[in-house]
């Protein structure tokens, strides 16, 4: 769509999906992060949407997000744990590893903006489900499953499915592992 120039002039075609205006820089970043940590707090796996983010304010990040919300890990097991972190929101959740807690994963997923803690829920519940999937285990994802070169790397692949410069692309977790095969969706004739 061609915008209309007030002095008469044609200005330049403004973007027709919210895709294309996020790509040239017109919309503000909802989520911030998914980080992955084991018991220990040490970062497994991270992901963050921000090009402005350099080393050092991530690994500030980081290191605030690991001490600020410790004291939550042992109840994020049984439900959604939230936490205000600088600007932005995060919602915590572990996941049980084969044979206790203390194997398990925290699921980190962070969000500014427009996106609040029922959006933050739902991205925390897709990724947890996506955990799942590619790991092949039924709710007991573990460090060595997650950190397998096929596992990780299929989580990496998802997440860049799931989500575009910080914001939320597709929503439905059989889509996602579906298109992070590559494979075509069955024709049902």
């Amino acid at each position: 769509r061609a915008s209309v120039d007030p002095t008469g002039g044609s200005a330049e075609e403004e973007p027709a999906t919210p895709r294309e205006r996020r790509r040239q820089g017109g919309a503000a970043m909802g989520i911030h992060s998914v980080i992955v940590t084991n018991r220990r707090g040490m970062v497994l796996f991270k992901k963050y949407f921000d090009a402005a983010l350099d080393d050092e304010r991530i690994l500030l990040f980081e290191q605030a997000l690991v001490m600020d919300s410790e004291h939550m890990w042992q109840e994020a097991f049984s439900t959604e744990q939230v936490l205000a972190l600088d600007d932005a929101c995060v919602l915590l959740r572990g996941i049980n590893g084969e044979s206790s807690q203390a194997a398990g994963l925290i699921v980190f997923v962070a969000g500014t903006e427009e996106y609040n803690e029922l959006i933050l829920m739902e991205v925390l519940h897709m990724l947890l489900d996506i955990l799942i999937v590619v790991c092949g285990s039924r709710e007991k994802v573990t460090e060595s499953h997650l950190l397998s070169p096929v596992c990780y790397g299929k989580f990496a692949v998802c997440l860049d499915q799931m989500i575009f410069q910080g914001h939320l692309e597709e929503s439905d977790v059989k889509t996602i592992v579906r298109m992070s095969k590559m494979k075509q969706p069955k024709n049902k004739d």
